[in-house]
Order: structure tokens, then sequence, then C-alpha cells
């Protein structure tokens, strides 16, 4: 049932917030697991707390492997522990400088994780798997809302899921399983949009504004084609006191982001913007090493996956429906949100198709790019 939610502050929506992601029924029943196969324990970890999205679908790992005798211990929202943590608990990739933190309350080996798409690129130096990250490319062109609830997300939803069921899934698998892990779950974090201290619809409006950018090239790429007075690189945790200290004028991010980091760095009153851009798409996915998924039963295994493309679906509509609720709640609270115009998304996009350009020159991000492209005509 939907709730009022322009009254809900955010962290009561996020923590409020339980979403059913049910599993799916598959599409055969699994062979019984043999009385005398051996127990099989699995810990599984997301960084999401209890009652959101990406909880609920560890949860349904945890369900459907019940239903085979397996028993999958899920740790939500472990205290300390960045997502960049789990991957170290995993024990593969290089998190490098980045983790794994003292502070992290993970003791214990994990053998998976929900982990985001970028972050598993970093590790495994997989440029490839960040193309869906490129400026622009999932944007659908702003269309005519049909109602005030309508979603403004839609057209740009529908363009993810065919790059992820025509391309993308079946690559990040293969990528990822030759690294030594296997995709058991998909998810999303989402898409991106600007939030400003001012307008920042037209170039004109943009030109006067600074704005933050990831320590990331590809982060500085996905902004640049707006056309800013400077886009400046800074870490997540520096942002707050920069806005506060009006040494920048706004930044990129999903609503879930953007939410908390208003709610959490007291900078409520100077950004009053928001332009919906969808302008840069997130991936998530549940992994499990693959030295303990080779030791599964067919039964077992078939149980934990599930039907990866069902579950995938729902599991992205879920998160969908939490980032629209917590645009919402953003708006409510006086901010303007509005979107670019047909014209000007289009010399959006046309700027972004130059910087896309850069991280598509290497053969094998040049053809998966191209499939991606081809995929996304037939929806467009």
């Amino acid at each position: 049932m939907r709730r009022a939610l322009p009254t809900l502050s955010l962290a009561a929506l996020v923590g409020a917030l339980c979403l059913d992601v049910g599993a799916a029924d598959p599409a055969e029943p699994p062979e019984a697991v043999a009385e005398d196969a051996a127990p099989l324990t699995l810990r599984l970890a997301t960084v999401a707390p209890l009652g959101t999205p990406w909880s609920e679908q560890v949860e349904d790992v945890r369900t459907r492997a019940l239903a085979v005798g397996a028993t999958v211990t899920p740790h939500f929202s472990p205290q300390g522990c960045s997502e960049w943590d789990l991957l170290a608990a995993i024990g593969l990739g290089e998190p490098g400088a980045i983790g794994p933190h003292a502070a992290c309350s993970l003791k214990s080996p994990l053998d998976g994780a929900l982990l985001p798409l970028p972050l598993l690129a970093e590790a495994f130096a997989l440029p490839s798997l960040r193309l869906l990250e490129l400026p622009m490319l999932l944007s659908a062109p702003p269309t005519r809302a049909s109602g005030r609830d309508s979603d403004p997300g839609a057209a740009s939803a529908a363009l993810a899921d065919r790059a992820l069921d025509a391309v993308m899934m079946e690559e990040v698998a293969l990528r990822l399983e030759a690294e030594g892990l296997i995709v058991v779950g998909w998810s999303e974090i989402g898409f991106r949009h600007l939030y400003t201290s001012g307008a920042a619809r037209t170039a004109s409006e943009r030109a006067q504004l600074r704005v933050r950018a990831p320590k990331d090239p590809l982060g500085v790429a996905i902004l640049e084609p707006f056309g800013w007075r400077s886009v400046q690189q800074l870490s997540a945790s520096n942002l707050g006191p920069f806005l506060k200290g009006a040494q920048l004028d706004g930044f990129d991010g999903t609503p879930l982001f953007a939410g908390t980091l208003l709610s959490a760095s007291d900078v409520e009153g100077r950004l009053g913007d928001i332009t919906l851009t969808f302008h840069s798409y997130e991936a998530a996915v549940i992994v499990l090493r693959k030295d303990r998924w080779d030791t599964m039963s067919d039964a077992q295994q078939f149980a934990i996956r599930g039907d990866l493309a069902t579950n995938g679906a729902e599991a992205r509509q879920a998160v969908r429906a939490l980032q629209l609720d917590l645009l919402r709640v953003l708006s409510a609270r006086g901010r303007r949100v509005s979107r670019l115009s047909a014209e000007e998304h289009a010399r959006v996009t046309e700027a972004a198709e130059r910087a896309r350009a850069r991280f598509t020159q290497e053969p094998e991000e040049a053809a998966l790019y191209a499939r991606i492209r081809e995929a996304l005509s037939d929806t467009l």
C-alpha cells in the first residue's frame, strides 16, 4: 500500500519502506538434494539497511536456499563497513587504498555480497563493465507527463532494461566468472540527476554553477557535457562541507545519495533545484565466490540463483519505486523539480556522444558499446 510519503522524513522513509521483491517461481522444480549431501552454509552481505529493496533481495536468496536445505546467513548494513570492505571480506579483487577499513565490524570471511557494478569494474580492472554509466546513453528524450504522479523515468528505465537484457547481463556474468565470482542476482543503484543551488535547465544557467564530480575520469566525463562554470573532483565525504561553505553549487547522484547527503550535511536551504536528467546509470549484482558455487549441487545452484531475468526485473522495479518516492519527498520540501527541454536534451546528448568516444576506443569496449547501441536502437 502506498504511503503518504511527503509526511515522512528521509530517514524514516528509507527505514520504513519494505517493498515486496519476492522471487518468481522457478520454471521447473529442482531435483531433490541427496540426503547425504554436505550441508551448505553461506554468508552474504549488503551495506543496505533492512526494509530496502537491496536487503529484500538478499533475503530472497536466503528464502530460496532454505527450500533446498541450505543456510544463508545475511548481514545487513554491517557497522562501519563500505562496499569495498565487503569485497575485501570475499577475498577477491583489489580494494586498494579505498578499503578495507579497520572500523568494519565484519570479522569472518564472506561468500558473497550485493555490490555496485562500477565497484567491481574498478576492483577487477574491467572498464567494459562501466559502459552503462556513459553520459546520456540511457537518458530518453523528455516527453509530456501523463499526470502529476506519472513516472518521469519510465522511458529511461526501459532503455536500461533493454541494455541489460540484450547485452550486459550475459557480458557481466562471463567477465566476473573469469575473476572468480558468479552472478546470482541483479539489481541497480539507479539513475543520476542534478541537485543545484540555482536553475540548471539551460546552458547559460549551468555556466554559472560549480559542481562536484567523483575522483574518477569517467565521473568527470559524465558531467562535462552539461557545460558548467567548473567541475571539481572531490570525495563524497568532503562534499557536504564544500556545499555548506558555498565553495560548490551542486552535484549529481541518485535520489537516495542526494537525500542522505542533504539530510546529513545541513545544506537543505542552499540547494533548491533538482533537474531530472537520467544522465548516468549504475547497475548492481549479487555475487558468490565461484569456488563455493562449484561445490553446490545442481538443485542448490538452481534455487539460489533462481530466474535471473525475472527476479532482476522485479528488483529493479522495487529500487525505482523507492527512488521515485525519495524524489517526491525531496520535492515536497520546497525544491523546484524540472527537466531539460527536448532541444536542450538533444544538445547535451550530442556533447555526451563526444565524451563517450574517449571511453570506447579500445577494441573490447568499442565492440560492446556497438552492441549496446544496436540494442537501444530497437527501443528508442
